[in-house]
């Protein structure tokens, strides 16, 4: 008579678009702006969008001038399609982190050290994703830092500072 021996299943080490401690944050309600729902990813960072404080959208080239929001939330209402994929809704209401800790989306193979500095990415594929690498045009910087923390899959934690008020 044989036996499993061994467990491979090991939950991942965060989630994309979720808190990563229980400390002081400010997370604010918006509508995802963007028209195809397969568009916005929890754990992206997000700009204003066309209707200012009401929606955010994924940044763009032309975005270099656009206002950060912060970082789009996971929530309770999550759906994925049979294909595994998660479908954030258009005009579907998401939290987005405004300052606080979270598991961020990050460029695929970046390597991240404690208090590197934070741009985000806004032109190409990877639009809407972090980078501690400074893009001139590409980018645009933004008030954190990363904190070292590395998760499963190609995320990090950020710290983000209140945009607004520092």
């Amino acid at each position: 008579m044989s036996g499993q021996l061994s467990y491979n299943y090991q939950p991942p080490l965060g989630i994309a678009g979720t808190l990563t401690d229980i400390n002081n944050r400010s997370i604010d309600s918006f509508l995802n702006g963007e028209a195809n729902p397969y568009a916005m990813k929890y754990g992206m960072g997000v700009v204003q969008g066309n209707n200012p404080g009401k929606d955010v959208l994924i940044p763009t080239a032309s975005s270099e001038a656009a206002i950060f929001e912060g970082i789009a939330m996971s929530n309770l209402t999550t759906q994925q399609t049979m294909d595994g994929k998660v479908l954030v809704r258009s005009g579907e209401t998401i939290g987005v982190l405004r300052w606080g800790r979270a598991w961020a989306r990050i460029v695929p193979g970046l390597t991240i050290d404690r208090e590197d500095p934070v741009y985000l990415i806004i032109t190409g594929l990877d639009a809407g994703y972090f980078t501690n690498v400074d893009g001139d045009a590409d980018t645009i910087s933004i008030k954190g830092t990363f904190t070292g923390k590395v998760g499963t899959g190609d995320i990090a934690e950020i710290n983000l500072r209140n945009q607004m008020n520092e």
